[in-house]
């Protein structure tokens, strides 16, 4: 029972004790006293003084009854929502809590819409069920972070909503930074410890509270600032009144939905040489948009839409689709065949449909999936080490017969760890460093320790970015199995990719 429904019941028994005192001891009073006598005017007052008791008694009942019946509607709600019957808001309870302080603080206020992950996915009843208690875990903390002696001075109220919480408060900008910052860190540890199997990602919403825009408005401004902050994979997006932050993107996501309908990408393989066996040994597949409009497209131009707007998966399948499409023509044609890698998003390990996308894929064309590669890479805000879920979808794919590829290691939060904690086949050196190993020592040591380190462990290596012939020196002298760059072969299509493995120079001579 909540403290107002605590409250009423306390009120109510003061009342019907009232009613029961005025009416026993009323006519005893009556009969005490001779000289009131039970005149009309008495016996008028005495019932009405019952009348009104017993009405405020009847008020205050009802009111009990639906305060019950609201929080055990509200708990229900919960239990749907964030997995277990707990006392929170909902947005109804959120929006008149704050109501009543909104335009009346000087100081101040703000409105947040926080998501954990992305809100436009549809879930399976499996995953359903770990968005569930990701959310009950975060609701959790926002009982014990809200409760602190320092947050209750910024009157804070908050809430669950469909997909989002809602947090309102008031302060300063500095208050507001360490908000996002504790939750943005906290969801990170609350996946990481509850093993979540999800594509955690915090985004933040942000509304500052305005004396002309009412409660209702200033939730959906934070709600649309935060959609379009997935859209453009910012973790923290504030209202913009100049422009139209829900829609900002739906253009674009139209040219990509239209691009994939339409065939507009285009497969690019880059080759991959072998510097012991002096020999091309695989192929990697990139992705070129063909657009009548803009033109050849760069995958940096749309890859992080695509990945943040939910298509990256469909994408990635139909690189891989056009891929089997070409080594299953390879094969028929009697063509030197390689294997070849693709590149897949961490946040497509965690759909439940992945693993079977990439199985029926390559056997609709009967493609051996040892001539498949799957690259991966550890993103800043995401260690994938750290997540017992995706290693086991690793595995899967490996004992499907493809390789791990961990790409752009060296870069970011790519560790020692990961190389520990997953199921990797190859390690591909990030260009970043590769482009310093011929004008500076660090970086020539780095990546020979990095290649040692490889060896020890029983990995493949192979060096991404190479353009020069110094580079392919150092990466020889190194044992540095195989390399990737300009200097052997720019990314380049189908037909000239067959011309190019019948006729390059560096398969007919000895390299340095």
């Amino acid at each position: 029972m909540n403290k107002k429904a605590k409250v009423l019941v306390i009120f109510t028994a003061i009342i019907i004790a009232l009613f029961a005192a005025v009416a026993v001891l009323g006519p005893l009073v009556v009969f005490n006293i001779p000289e009131i006598g039970l005149t009309t005017l008495s016996n008028a007052v005495y019932v009405s003084v019952l009348v009104v008791l017993a009405s405020l008694a009847t008020v205050l009942i009802f009111m009990i009854s639906r305060e019950i019946s609201n929080e055990t509607g509200s708990l229900n709600e919960n239990y749907y929502n964030l997995g277990k019957r707990i006392s929170f808001y909902n947005l109804d309870t959120f929006t008149k809590a704050v109501a009543k302080t909104y335009k009346k603080k000087a100081s101040q206020s703000y409105v947040i819409s926080y998501s954990p992950i992305k809100t436009d996915i549809i879930y399976e009843s499996v995953q359903a069920d770990q968005v569930r208690l990701m959310h009950g875990l975060i609701a959790d903390e926002f009982i014990k972070y809200f409760s602190t002696s320092e947050m209750i001075k910024a009157k804070p109220a908050y809430c669950f909503d469909k997909d989002s919480f809602f947090i309102y408060f008031t302060g300063d900008d500095g208050l507001l930074t360490k908000i996002t910052k504790d939750f943005d860190s906290m969801t990170f540890e609350l996946a990481k410890q509850n093993d979540i199997r999800l594509f955690v990602q915090p985004y933040f919403g942000i509304f500052k509270g305005s004396k002309e825009v009412s409660v209702f408005q200033a939730i959906e401004k934070a709600s649309a600032a935060r959609k379009s902050g997935e859209a453009k994979y910012a973790s923290v997006m504030f209202y913009d009144e100049k422009k139209d932050t829900a829609n900002s993107f739906d253009n674009e996501l139209q040219e990509i939905l239209n691009a994939l309908k339409n065939d507009e990408f285009e497969v690019y393989y880059q080759p991959k040489f072998n510097l012991s066996f002096k020999t091309f040994v695989g192929l990697e597949a990139l992705v070129r948009w063909n657009s009548p409009k803009h033109g050849l497209v760069s995958p940096s131009k749309f890859i992080d839409f695509a990945e943040n707007s939910n298509l990256i998966h469909e994408l990635d399948i139909y690189i891989l689709d056009k891929v089997c499409k070409d080594i299953a023509d390879w094969k028929r044609r009697g063509k030197k065949i390689i294997p070849v890698s693709v590149n897949f998003s961490v946040f497509e390990l965690f759909l439940p449909t992945f693993i079977k996308d990439i199985e029926d894929t390559i056997e609709k064309y009967g493609v051996n999936p040892m001539l498949i590669e799957a690259e991966v890479t550890e993103t800043v805000r995401f260690n994938i080490a750290s997540s017992l879920y995706i290693q086991s979808v690793l595995r899967k794919i490996r004992e499907m017969g493809i390789k791990i590829l961990l790409d752009d290691f060296g870069s970011h939060a790519s560790s020692f760890n990961t190389l520990k904690e997953l199921p990797i086949d190859i390690i591909k050196i990030d260009k970043s460093l590769i482009d310093g190993i011929s004008v500076d020592y660090k970086s020539k040591e780095i990546v020979k320790a990095i290649i040692s380190m490889a060896k020890t462990m029983n990995l493949g290596i192979i060096a991404e970015g190479v353009d020069k012939d110094e580079q392919v020196k150092i990466l020889q002298d190194s044992k540095c199995d195989a390399i990737q760059g300009y200097y052997y072969s720019k990314p380049i299509p189908k037909k000239e990719l067959e011309k190019f493995l019948s006729t390059n120079p560096f398969e007919s001579k000895e390299v340095l």
